[in-house]
């Protein structure tokens, strides 16, 4: 498991925001697996925030 990424304030806000939404919309859904992949923020060309995750620490445990 990994740790969280320190995050600004301004953008804690705005992830909070989108996994609100995706819950809502039964995009995600809750989880207490022992695995955690950072969240990640990347500013979009039109200023909005997009939200990805960093899946290396848990593709460094997949088997292929």
């Amino acid at each position: 498991m990994t740790r969280a990424y320190h995050v600004p304030e301004i953008l804690k806000q705005e992830i909070e925001k989108q996994v609100d939404d995706l819950l809502k919309a039964e995009f995600i859904v809750p989880s207490r697996s022992p695995m955690a992949s950072g969240v990640v923020c990347v500013l979009k060309p039109d200023n909005s925030i997009r939200m990805g995750c960093d899946y290396r620490y848990l593709h460094s445990y997949t088997v292929t």
